[in-house]
């Protein structure tokens, strides 16, 4: 488990190129220093006593041979003040349901990860009414 959450970290962190400034020069707006964006097909949201927790699967191509694998992040908090948007406007959490593709914002706490923030993705075949 320490091992595909190591190679997890890895390559999200390569992909979003987090605390890296813009080709510009210029810093990310709007961007949490060392968070990590990854898209995610929720398939549970769960809440236990307080805590609301996500699990959902993800994809990730290896960087040696190009290999495309399946992953899963289970029971990962979501803090009390996380930032979710539901297409264009802020939401909450009761608000997300299982089969939602959705961005989680992620930072490390306490060792583990947390979701700081959390958006939908609309998906290809989705026309607004």
């Amino acid at each position: 488990m320490k091992s595909v959450l190591f190679v997890f970290l890895a390559t999200g962190l390569v992909l979003t190129g987090t605390g890296r400034l813009e080709s510009r020069g210029q810093e990310k707006k709007n961007a949490t220093p060392n968070a990590l964006k990854l898209q995610v097909l929720l398939e549970d949201i769960s809440v236990k006593g307080q805590q609301v927790f996500l699990t959902g699967t993800f994809r990730i191509t290896q960087p040696v041979g190009g290999e495309t694998v399946s992953s899963k992040l289970v029971d990962i908090p979501v803090t009390a003040d996380a930032k979710i948007k539901i297409g264009d406007k802020e939401g909450k959490v009761g608000d997300l349901k299982a089969d939602m593709s959705v961005t989680l914002q992620l930072v490390e706490d306490k060792g583990g990860l947390v979701v700081i923030g959390i958006q939908t993705i609309k998906k290809a075949d989705e026309k607004k009414p």
